[in-house]
């Protein structure tokens, strides 16, 4: 409807219209152009359009997008089919704010969308002491109600499938950004996920202390010891001689990996100290989400590693009385602090101070 509108707006020559510098219809440029002061004539919306906002004229405009270009919805559910809907608006509106973005560097640097690699917080803003404890981080993802759709689905792995970036491996960015923890149900594709959003990040940062993160979630130390070798960096030795040297199921292990974890936190390195909570045995489960929901601001990346750590528990989780979450693995195992970091261990450093 927004279209046919749109097209009954100006009836003068194309030609008194700006030529659109991309590949863009002139109504949708005269939809984006609201307040623009390019040209007086691309501000003549119908009237039940003057009064919206320029990010509801982009929704609209992005459902009329995902309309005349719809998803390969074929073999997919209901469900699959509503939840794709909503990934393609959302990559639709993105796509729309990115344009946006690149034609304003101003703007960009104001409202940049903090993210970051590995756990490490990056944001185009300007650089300060406490940047990473201002305000609350924000990111891209579906509607909820996507979200409950994919739960719900029976054909899981075709919508999986559907959602995968064209050509590459998930990141956590793209797999956060469509819910995927949160509704899920396989628990060998969710491992086999993680394992590639590992292996987009070693690749992209050559820095093992940035996929640490998953392959200790996952209980994958032996392919975790095999990617600290091969990371040349002088954390990265550290790190390699630090998991090769400890045993973690021991007194000093814990203790260990607990006193560096606290170390890590007063550094702010938040997803390191995660990491390092982890690596006790048995984890410090409560520690490390905390760290994640609280410091890294990532309630998505807090389920994920949570659900990882338990698929992982399950096939060894020891049994015997008192309370106990997912496989028998017990509370009382959880770590919180206190009781270890007070005696013995050594300290390693991972890294530059950020």
């Amino acid at each position: 409807e927004l279209q046919s509108a749109l097209n009954d707006v100006v009836k003068e020559s194309p030609d008194d219209l700006e030529k659109p510098q991309t590949n863009r219809s002139r109504e949708f440029m005269l939809a984006m152009s609201q307040g623009s002061k390019k040209s007086t004539k691309l501000n003549e919306l119908p009237t039940p359009l003057q009064t919206l906002t320029m990010e509801e004229l982009r929704c609209l405009w992005a459902i009329g997008e995902v309309l005349a270009n719809p998803p390969a919805f074929k073999k997919l559910d209901s469900y699959s089919q509503l939840s794709l809907f909503c990934v393609s608006l959302m990559r639709n509106l993105l796509d729309k704010r990115n344009n946006n973005d690149s034609t304003g560097d101003t703007a960009k640097s104001v409202n940049a969308m903090p993210s970051y690699v590995g756990g490490r917080m990056l944001t185009s803003q300007k650089k300060s002491s406490s940047n990473l404890e201002e305000g609350k981080a924000k990111f891209d993802s579906i509607a909820s109600a996507g979200c409950l759709s994919a739960l719900m689905s029976d054909c899981q792995m075709l919508l999986v499938k559907s959602c995968r970036p064209v050509g590459e491996k998930f990141s956590w960015d793209s797999a956060r950004s469509i819910g995927l923890p949160f509704w899920l149900r396989s628990q060998k594709e969710l491992v086999s996920i993680a394992e590639e959003i590992a292996q987009t990040i070693y690749k992209d940062t050559r820095n093992v202390m940035d996929c640490a993160l998953y392959y200790i979630a996952m209980r994958n130390m032996k392919k975790l010891k095999a990617i600290a070798a091969t990371d040349r960096s002088e954390s990265g030795k550290k790190f390699f001689k630090f998991i090769s040297d400890h045993d973690f199921s021991s007194d000093r292990g814990r203790n260990s990996a607990e006193k560096n974890a606290y170390s890590l936190l007063r550094k702010r390195k938040y997803a390191s100290a995660a990491s390092f909570f982890l690596l006790a045995e048995p984890p410090m489960i409560k520690s490390a989400v905390d760290v994640i929901r609280l410091q890294l601001q990532d309630t998505s990346l807090a389920f994920f590693v949570a659900r990882l750590i338990e698929n992982a528990m399950k096939s060894r989780a020891p049994t015997g009385d008192g309370l106990t979450i997912g496989g028998g693995f017990s509370l009382s195992s959880m770590g919180g602090g206190g009781g270890f970091a007070g005696s013995g261990g050594n300290t390693i450093d991972v890294g530059e101070e950020t």
